[in-house]
């Protein structure tokens, strides 16, 4: 899951130059180091828009440029998060919460889940950049109900 939707257009465009891309050539094009460029390559991979990796560890652009132009002009996030279904769960019950914040006591009395398992699940989604931790069990929501729709239509479920 990459933090930054920039970044995420950042490589696209770095993409439409010459067509391809890989690791190297965004840490070399953006002056990013390898985790930031690693994680944000995973994600390109996930867009749709992109061949297999080839021996080189290059992907290329497969749709048209104008479908990957569209995605850096677009507004709308374009991440595509990889969701297990109790995270999938828990964002439905944040979506219902008028106070901005989910936690372990929530999700146990929503959805009948132990204190482990709830807290588990928020550990997971704590990496969201849509989330703030305010402390240990409790994470304070950063985005609008729609957003969090969003979000859940667009997983892909693991």
């Amino acid at each position: 899951m990459v933090e930054n939707n920039d970044d995420i257009k950042e490589a696209i465009r770095v993409s439409l130059d010459g067509d391809w891309v890989s690791i190297s050539k965004l840490q070399i094009k953006l002056g990013w180091g390898w985790p930031r460029a690693a994680k944000t390559f995973e994600q390109l991979l996930k867009l749709g828009i992109y061949s297999e990796r080839d021996k080189n560890m290059r992907i290329k652009l497969i749709a048209p440029k104008e479908e990957a132009q569209a995605l850096i002009d677009s507004k709308e996030t374009i991440i595509k998060y990889d969701l297990s279904v109790n995270m999938i769960q828990a964002l439905t019950i944040s979506q219902m919460q008028d106070d901005g914040m989910i936690n372990n006591v929530k999700l146990q009395v929503a959805l009948g889940w132990k204190s482990n398992k709830a807290l588990k699940v928020l550990e997971e989604l704590s990496i969201m950049p849509i989330f703030e931790r305010v402390d240990e069990d409790t994470l304070k929501i950063k985005v609008s109900k729609q957003d969090i729709q969003k979000i859940i239509d667009k997983a892909i479920i693991k």
